[in-house]
């Protein structure tokens, strides 16, 4: 991953995959120091490349110069019965003993070692901070007390530890950090944060020595030492091999920028995994955009990668910043023989921008709803009307004229929607009767009246010396009738179909009822809500079969084919989802 990468996208929290393969052997006395002299004593050691090939990129160090054996000084720990990391260890005489008592001899970079559990890379800043998470074990029957861990990666893939990458990041990435072992306990130790590059790279195949030992270690500690009881550990680190890529981080670009009102556009790619998101904002400006108008919608997911996120905005003032946040929902790491791959559970993030002069939006009624309150003396006519815009979206700030008209005349106000693009009316009334509030026309910066979309044009309000119960329509009500408009008006069989309770296609089957609504939808029809009774349970009975809803709205409206209306109830019962199906014949049902 080079810099510009980096500074394209946000990157946040990343656990990058790696494949570690390890090995496990006990080692001698404490830290550092030149070649020791005797026989090899029998201990834990490390398995990194001595004289063998790295497997590093070219341009790199194609044959290890790692200490590892007895000779080179290589880290080693004498008693492997006192603490470890994690519960599997074995002690051989030498790294290349050929009688390796766990099966495989060292230096060939296959042991099964068991002690790193996580590599978590925070990409946030170049180098990225990283930590490292271990098991670290107190065998039963032993001392526990303080140890010491430390780690040194080769992060410039020279073939050596102890020195620095291109910008200076130091090799030796843990140093003498303080960890309590207890007898029979295992428990895992996260590291304090190291810079893990080598300049504007992220190190692919570096080989690490990790070291659990009774003695801290030397400074500019290079791997090597005798050290009284512990374990040693060697991995190297792999990123992620995803689809043949190197780079197994979603990543989100939401290019732009924007006009206000425009379609907004993300699109997450660079891995194959799952995933969540979200909007913050808006900064500098207030041009607004719906989450939960996005599509794929957010309370849908976890959604599959890649994919693309449409999310409509509204008008605003300009210039206007957001953040689109995507969180991965892949495995944080899976155990393998050899060693650990880590998933990439990463969050990234894209801004974009709104500049420039808004787009016109159509806007029009989503719901109505109605009631009243006595006073002494008087009455009040009450009604609530949701504005949105035509993707449909709440519109803040639209001017709505509302008239009411009943026993003694007529009135007309001029209401103000707020965030949500509610606006609230009262009407002043002196007589018991049936009112009607109508819509009149609504205005607004860049926005434009269309009626034709109104889901609802009035309310009717019956006002008795009883107490009110509220009439009309909700916006989840308005939501249903503007997608079941939008599909006869767009002609889109599928959206029709989509709308469908699934009790229908349960009778029908889906391939009737895709024929069914294939012969309907070139025929001109919409809905218009006229009032919406409370929920109450219903038995739908249809070709001989019937299914009981425990809640479901009775709706009246005016449902128009072709050139002609005529006034239907339409009963509509929420899905799993949330919102709410419709019902109809679609023919010869499956049984």
């Amino acid at each position: 991953m080079n810099v510009h990468q980096l500074k394209k996208f946000c990157f946040l929290c990343i656990t990058m995959g790696l494949l570690v393969s390890s090995c496990n052997s006990p080692s001698s006395r404490a830290g550092g120091g030149g070649p020791p002299s005797g026989r090899a004593p029998t201990g834990d050691y490390g398995d990194a490349p001595e004289g063998g090939p790295t497997g590093y990129p070219a341009g790199f160090a194609q044959t290890g110069s790692f200490p590892t054996t007895f000779a080179s000084n290589g880290a080693r720990t004498l008693d492997t019965g006192e603490a470890t990391l994690g519960p599997g260890v074995s002690a051989e005489e030498d790294a290349d003993d050929p009688n390796d008592p766990d099966g495989v001899p060292n230096l060939t970079n296959t042991d099964p070692d068991d002690g790193l559990i996580d590599f978590f890379i925070t990409l946030t800043a170049i180098p990225p901070p990283t930590t490292l998470t271990v098991l670290v074990n107190g065998p039963q029957g032993s001392s526990g007390g303080t140890y010491w861990l430390n780690a040194v990666i080769d992060l410039n893939l020279d073939g050596e530890w102890g020195g620095r990458g291109i910008n200076g990041e130091m090799e030796w990435v843990v140093q003498n950090e303080i960890v309590q072992v207890a007898p029979g306990v295992t428990t895992p130790y996260t590291t304090q944060p190291f810079a893990f590059s080598n300049g504007n790279t992220l190190p692919d195949g570096a080989f690490m020595r990790i070291a659990l030992t009774k003695e801290m270690v030397p400074p500019d500690w290079d791997g090597t030492g005798e050290f009284s009881a512990g374990e040693i550990e060697d991995y190297f680190i792999r990123l992620p091999d995803l689809g043949g890529g190197k780079t197994g981080i979603l990543m989100v670009d939401c290019d732009g920028p924007y006009r206000p009102g425009q379609m907004v556009t993300c699109n997450v790619f660079g891995g194959n995994g799952r995933f969540t998101y979200a909007l913050v904002g808006p900064f500098g400006g207030n041009v607004p955009v719906f989450a939960a108008r996005c599509v794929p919608a957010p309370a849908g997911g976890p959604l599959a990668a890649p994919a693309v996120v449409m999310c409509p905005s509204g008008p605003g003032k300009t210039p206007t910043t957001w953040r689109f946040v995507i969180t991965s929902r892949d495995p944080k790491s899976i155990s393998v023989d050899g060693g650990i791959i880590t998933g990439y559970t990463d969050e990234s993030s894209s801004e974009f921008n709104f500049e420039g002069t808004p787009k016109d939006m159509d806007v029009f009624v989503l719901a109505m709803e109605g009631s009243y309150v006595h006073y002494s003396g008087y009455s009040m006519v009450l009604v609530d009307a949701s504005v949105y815009g035509d993707d449909p979206a709440p519109m803040a700030n639209a001017n709505i004229d509302l008239t009411m008209k009943g026993p003694g005349g007529s009135e007309t106000q001029t209401v103000t929607t707020d965030e949500d693009g509610t606006a609230h009316a009262e009407f002043t009334i002196y007589t018991y009767g049936n009112y009607e509030v109508s819509v009149d026309n609504i205005e607004g910066e860049y926005m434009v009246y269309d009626p034709t979309l109104n889901a609802m044009n009035s309310v009717k309000v019956s006002v008795t010396a009883g107490e009110s119960t509220p009439v009309g329509g909700t916006t989840e009500i308005g939501d249903f009738v503007f997608a079941f408009n939008k599909a006869f008006q767009t002609k889109d069989a599928g959206a029709l179909f989509d709308l469908l309770h699934p009790a229908v296609t349960d009778i029908y089957g889906d391939e009737a009822c895709h024929t069914y609504i294939g012969s309907i939808i070139e025929t001109p029809a919409r809905l218009e809500v006229l009032n919406v009774k409370e929920l109450a349970s219903w038995l739908w009975e249809m070709d001989g079969h019937s299914t009981s809803f425990e809640e479901a709205f009775t709706v009246e409206v005016n449902f128009t084919a072709a050139d002609s209306t005529s006034q239907v109830d339409f009963h509509l019962v929420q899905r799993e989802d949330g919102t709410l199906g419709w019902f109809t014949d679609c023919g010869e049902p499956l049984q």
